[in-house]
C-alpha cells in the first residue's frame, strides 16, 4: 500500500501533533512540579521560622529569670511564683508550661538535680537526675551554659527547655566551676 502526497502530510501532521503534545505536557508536569515544590518550600520555611520564633520568645522569657538569681539570696517559693505568674500574664501566651528551678547538687558525690523552686505550685523536692530523658538535657546546659532542650518527653508530651543559672548571675568560664 503506498500512501498519496495527501496522506504522508497526513501522517507528518499527526506525527507533529503527538510530539508537540508530549512536549507540553513535560513541560506543563515540570511547571506544576516547580510551583509546588517552591509552595511546599514557602510553607516549610514560614512553620519553621514561627517555630524558630517561639523558641527564642521562650528562651528570652527563660532567660529574664536569671534576674532573679543575680541576687546574693535565692529567691522566695513566693517570690519565685509570683514572678512566674505575671511572666504569664504580660506575655502573649505566656510561658508553655512550668517553670522549675533546679539545683545541681551533683557536688556531693550524687547525680541529682533536685527541683527546688517551682513557678506554678508544684512539689517540689524531685530528683530529675532519675529521669532518663531529663538528666543528658541537664548536663548538657550545665556543661554548656547554653539553652538545652530535652529529647520527647513520656507519652510524646513535647519537650523540656533547660537554661542554666549559675550563682552570682554569670556563667563560669570554666566547665569544672559550673
Amino acid at each position: 500500500m503506498h500512501l498519496s502526497a495527501l496522506g504522508w502530510l497526513l501522517l507528518l501532521a499527526i506525527v507533529i501533533v503527538l510530539a508537540l503534545a508530549g512536549v507540553m505536557r513535560h513541560e506543563i508536569h515540570e511547571r506544576v512540579r516547580n510551583e509546588s515544590t517552591a509552595a511546599f518550600t514557602a510553607d516549610v520555611n514560614g512553620t519553621a521560622n514561627k517555630i524558630n520564633g517561639q523558641l527564642q520568645r521562650y528562651a528570652d522569657l527563660l532567660g529574664s529569670f536569671r534576674g532573679l538569681f543575680a541576687a546574693p539570696q535565692l529567691p522566695s517559693q513566693a517570690e519565685f511564683a509570683a514572678y512566674y505568674k505575671s511572666l504569664n500574664q504580660s506575655q502573649a501566651g505566656g510561658l508553655p508550661g512550668p517553670v522549675s528551678f533546679v539545683e545541681d547538687r551533683s557536688a556531693s558525690g550524687n547525680e541529682k538535680f533536685v527541683v527546688a523552686l517551682t513557678g506554678n505550685g508544684e512539689p517540689s523536692g524531685a530528683d530529675l537526675a532519675a529521669d532518663a530523658v531529663l538528666k543528658p538535657a541537664l548536663e548538657k546546659a550545665r556543661d554548656s551554659g547554653q539553652l538545652t532542650g530535652s529529647g520527647t518527653l513520656p507519652g510524646g508530651q513535647g519537650f523540656s527547655l533547660v537554661l542554666p543559672v549559675y550563682s552570682g548571675g554569670t556563667t563560669p568560664s570554666a566547665v569544672a566551676a559550673r
